[in-house]
């Protein structure tokens, strides 16, 4: 069985206002942001997740700190690896600040759950903010879609968890401290932020500051093209696995935003 050495690499923190004046999330945090770097025992690189890119944090006034050594590719080069050198990226799902770093990856193959672009289309208008297009849309050709729980290779397990997002997977990795869960954003539920927001807020910040966050008209239906190109679009869905599940097959497990990882040079 091949192990992997796992490297938590930070890559700047965020807060999120929504509403100027009036923010209508009980308290804005500063959440941290990490993307993992997985190295077999063979020398292969991959990713999981590929940070956030300042440029699209939704929000009124929104913001984050990162220094130039916690841009991704700097974080990379500083522990010799180019970004030619990562073969593959395994996405958690499709939210803003996991998928900022996805173009500066050239000759990595994209790993995803068809169900996280299926549902993309379905989703309320409002819910676009928490996705950027321009992240992924263009690079579509290079992304391989899975349907459901699956070994991806010796040493690393995919599991769909159907939280967070509807098509969220966390993976289970082997090392040489045994099997590590990434379970990326499983463990948060923001259905209740959502509920504070009233429809009326959504038609004028639409309208005004956060137009920018909107998609153009096309998006949707130019992913339920590429679905049905790769016989996706009529997949059934998979039977998920709870967290508590994919915990108990783990040594220990670790989150996205785990500010742990902080004290954490490698696993």
């Amino acid at each position: 069985m091949m192990n992997y050495k796992i490297t938590p690499i930070y890559n700047g923190s965020f807060i999120i206002t929504l509403a100027s004046g009036n923010n209508f999330f009980k308290k804005s945090v500063k959440i941290p942001s990490f993307i993992f770097l997985l190295q077999s025992e063979d020398g292969e690189n991959l990713l999981v997740d590929t940070g956030f890119d300042p440029s699209f944090i939704p929000g009124s006034k929104s913001t984050y700190e990162r220094t130039q050594k916690e841009e991704l590719l700097n974080a990379l080069y500083d522990k010799g690896i180019h970004p030619d050198d990562i073969s593959m990226v395994i996405q958690t799902h499709l939210h803003w600040d996991h998928t900022g770093g996805i173009p500066c990856f050239p000759k990595a193959q994209f790993y995803l759950q068809a169900l996280e672009l299926k549902k993309l289309i379905e989703m309320p208008v409002y819910a676009e903010t928490s996705f950027c297009p321009r992240h992924f849309m263009p690079y579509l050709s290079r992304f391989t879609l899975l349907n459901g729980s699956l070994e991806l290779r010796p040493g690393i397990e995919i599991c769909f968890t159907n939280k967070h997002t509807p098509g969220h997977q966390a993976l289970i990795v082997n090392t040489n401290k045994g099997k590590v869960a990434l379970i990326g954003d499983a463990l948060f539920d923001y259905g209740e932020w959502w509920k504070n927001i009233p429809e009326e807020f959504w038609e004028k910040y639409r309208q005004g500051i956060g137009k920018h966050l909107f998609w153009q008209e096309n998006i949707r239906q130019d992913i339920k093209k590429f679905l049905i190109s790769k016989q996706a679009f009529n997949l059934p869905e998979p039977e998920s696995i709870p967290v508590s599940e994919i915990e108990k097959k783990s040594n220990f497990s670790i989150n996205s935003h785990d500010p742990r990882l902080f004290k954490t040079e490698t696993i």
